[in-house]
């Protein structure tokens, strides 16, 4: 296993790369308009040095911005599938499978009938 370059904890004073102090990281983290966790895992767990960290921007949580065929705006696709009744994985393959996004979110899936018995 490797070992840590550096120990990064939230309690102890830091300094980013441009030499500004900070009494924690998470206020170095609020000042560069990040999360503690997302800066604690980019520095921990992927290893990526100080500056990188800092100066690369956060996505937003919640999803993938996107736009169903009448031009509505939607805060990810699994709130456009839920408004139109369509699963997500179904609306997915059938976008892979070359369905336009109209047919994907209107045509509903077929319901399979179990045989009584």
């Amino acid at each position: 296993m490797r070992k840590r370059k550096f120990n990064w904890t939230h309690s102890k004073e830091c300094k980013d790369h441009l030499g500004n102090n900070y009494s924690t990281l998470t206020e170095m983290a609020r000042a560069y308009s990040l999360t503690q966790a997302c800066l604690s895992r980019r520095l921990n767990y992927y290893k990526w040095d100080l500056e990188k960290a800092l100066t690369t921007p956060a996505k937003a949580n919640g999803g993938t911005t996107c736009y169903d065929h009448k031009g509505i705006r939607y805060r990810s696709e699994t709130l456009m599938c839920q408004k139109y009744g369509i699963c997500r994985k179904t609306y997915k393959w059938r976008v892979a499978n070359g369905w336009s996004v109209e047919d994907a979110l209107t045509i509903l899936p077929r319901i399979k009938k179990r045989e009584e018995k």
